[in-house]
């Protein structure tokens, strides 16, 4: 029930699949959804698709394992724990069978189908805000170097580096890839995106002529991304959520490069240009600021 909306959900789900049936990812599909069969999911958000849903599907996909196993062993007369599941089949008292060749043995040719069931959700705890505990922190650390233009204002982003816990990577590409978005995301709230509002409450920047969002030119060349993995998440094998922990950290980040750099403390953000002039005209003189460069 997850929906893919650019951040990978299905292909972490069908890899939590295949690691628990120990088949190659290639062979898990994911249909499309659909209301008129599709499961339930409270939502696509919060960056929590991967803890919430993914223990549901996990859970599913160990429910599917131990369907399988216990009809193995009946039909092998055998007990449960002698049932392997290895290299996309099953090994049992020394023997390897393909999952065709276990079908076969458990249905026979009138065929038959094992459905894997699971369910997640987080627990009902009436005193706090939104109903429930949060199921996982997000932690973001930034640091960066600028290059402030004192006559114009201009801050100018030189390198950038952010440091998070994805408690356990399902997939590290992907990781890299939203918690570098985030960061990205984070560059625009510090440097441009500002809703410019009239006496009326009128919105007068409501395009991307007017509204300025971060471009590949402002993403410093110096630009990395460094994820831990300490588990202890409440998702599958340890996961936890990271595509929004990314964000927090970048504008008090620029914000303190701006004051090493200059002497001027920035409190709010965006940092437009006419902003840091103004309080660079008003700073107090000290020989330990003024440089250019920080």
């Amino acid at each position: 029930g997850s929906v893919e909306i650019g951040q990978g959900v299905q292909t972490t789900m069908q890899q939590i699949v295949a690691e628990e049936l120990t088949l190659p990812v290639e062979k898990i599909h994911i249909a499309q959804i659909d209301t008129g069969f599709t499961p339930f999911d409270q939502g696509t958000n919060a960056s929590s698709a991967t803890t919430v849903m993914g223990v549901a599907v996990l859970n599913a996909a160990k429910d599917a394992r131990h369907q399988l196993s216990l009809a193995v062993s009946s039909k092998m007369d055998t007990q449960i724990s002698q049932v392997k599941l290895e290299g996309g089949g099953v090994v049992v008292a020394g023997k390897a069978m393909t999952f065709r060749d276990v079908a076969r043995l458990c249905f026979g040719e009138t065929a038959g189908e094992i459905l894997g069931r699971g369910f997640s959700q987080l627990p009902i705890d009436k005193n706090v805000p939104l109903g429930s505990p949060s199921p996982f922190w997000e932690i973001g650390f930034g640091a960066c170097e600028v290059e402030v233009d004192e006559k114009t204002g201009s801050v100018k982003l030189l390198k950038y580096i952010s440091l998070t816990d994805a408690g356990k990577m399902i997939h590290p590409l992907q990781c890299e890839g939203q918690d570098e978005g985030a960061a990205v995301f984070g560059i625009g709230q510090a440097l441009f995106e500002d809703l410019v509002y009239d006496k009326n409450g009128q919105l007068l920047n409501p395009n991307l002529v007017d509204y300025r969002l971060p471009t590949f030119r402002d993403v410093p060349l110096n630009f990395s991304t460094i994820i831990l993995e300490e588990g202890g998440g409440p998702g599958p094998y340890g996961a936890k959520g990271m595509g929004e922990g990314g964000i927090l950290a970048v504008a008090p980040a620029i914000c303190n490069a701006v004051f090493n750099a200059t002497g001027v403390r920035i409190q709010e953000v965006p940092i437009k240009g006419e902003r840091l002039v103004k309080a660079l005209r008003t700073r107090p003189r000290s020989p330990l600021f003024g440089m250019a460069r920080q």
